[in-house]
């Protein structure tokens, strides 16, 4: 009997640290990704993944250093695995958009963010997604619903000078000039040296005397 249970403590211990050497694994992934050491990150996941490719958190680990090494295609590819394992992972279906995106499929990165937002409405890359949402619909030339995303994304950052600006260009190219005018009063409110923001309110208010 004390044989056995000296055994048993001896599994015990073993899965332990193998449990261990894995979260400990995933740390570090996370922590080189997130130093922007994408490369290192990516060669870690692969590790991962080649014991267990099953592994989600290491294959969206992957995935996230190989968008931020801007392997996209590759990025998509990963995607496509990951959501054989789990279909309504969230963290995939936002990096696949966002690797869509930055092939310049913009319909398909906004049908992969459109479906984020649905699963999960309040996640930790909302403000990114409304921004790139934005960002693809101004891409396609869709300017009103461009207007509509940035408006969203500035819910989350009032003052997001980038976004506001964002903002105003897509309705200068809808048309919307006084909406226009009043975004880009509201920018240079908080920065008024910002050159491009009076550089168009400039243009606006001059086009608006010669008509």
């Amino acid at each position: 009997m004390t044989y056995k249970r000296f055994s048993s403590k001896i599994i015990l211990l073993i899965l332990s640290c193998s449990n261990f050497l894995i979260a400990q694994e995933k740390e570090d992934s996370l922590l080189l990704y997130r130093e922007g050491r994408f490369q290192e990150a990516i060669t870690n996941t692969q590790e991962e993944l080649s014991q267990n490719p099953n592994n989600l958190d290491a294959r969206v680990i992957l995935i996230w250093s190989l968008i931020g090494a801007g392997e996209y295609k590759k990025a998509e590819i990963e995607c496509m695995k990951g959501l054989e394992i789990k279909k309504y992972d969230s963290r995939i279906i936002q990096a696949l958009g966002e690797s869509y995106f930055f092939q310049k499929q913009y319909k398909n990165a906004l049908k992969y963010f459109q479906e984020y937002i649905g699963l999960d409405p309040n996640g930790a890359r909302i403000i990114k997604v409304y921004n790139l949402i934005a960002d693809s619909f101004y891409k396609l030339e869709r300017y009103n619903e461009a207007d509509f995303a940035y408006e969203n994304a500035l819910r989350f950052l009032p003052n997001n000078q980038n976004l506001l600006l964002k903002l105003a260009k897509a309705r200068i190219n809808a048309k919307n000039k006084t909406l226009a005018k009043e975004t880009l009063t509201t920018l240079l409110s908080l920065n008024p040296s910002h050159l491009e923001a009076k550089k168009l309110l400039e243009n606006l208010e001059k086009n608006n005397n010669n008509s």
